[in-house]
């Protein structure tokens, strides 16, 4: 659907990756919604970023669910993945609950970012897979 409040800014791979997923609660209304309960995803003209997600450096925790469905159908967990240096996606829904659990403990999202990148096997540690072709 094209209309102003459809439009807003984002980088190639953000759009890229929900470009497939329906955003909509409900895909058969006609018309362009035009209130944020009418989204799954945070939309960037009807809600407030900082009302779903909490964002630290590149780490983010959820506060509701459409918070919860932004960070992981627009895999923002791949910052993360990038910075500490994963060799495979933070899928685990456990990853965000022991996100929000250490917050609530106190912690900030920079100290649990540095917990993760000394706890999990990064492509340093665990070497490489890559393959030399004969």
């Amino acid at each position: 659907m094209f209309t102003q409040v459809n439009l807003g800014v984002a980088c190639k791979e953000c759009n890229g990756i929900k470009r497939d997923k329906e955003t909509l609660v409900d895909p058969s209304a006609l018309g362009y919604p035009s209130t944020s309960d009418a989204f799954l995803v945070v939309h960037p003209h009807f809600d407030e970023w900082s009302d779903h997600i909490l964002r630290d450096h590149l780490t983010y925790a959820s506060f509701t669910d459409k918070g919860k469905w932004t960070i992981k159908e627009c895999r923002l967990t791949r910052f993360d993945e990038r910075v500490i240096g994963l060799r495979y996606a933070i899928s685990d829904s456990r990853y965000e609950d022991e996100v929000r659990s250490l917050l609530a403990g106190g912690s900030t999202l920079q100290q649990i970012a540095n917990l993760i990148r000394l706890s999990v096997p990064t492509e340093s540690a665990a070497g490489s897979d890559d393959r030399v072709a004969s």
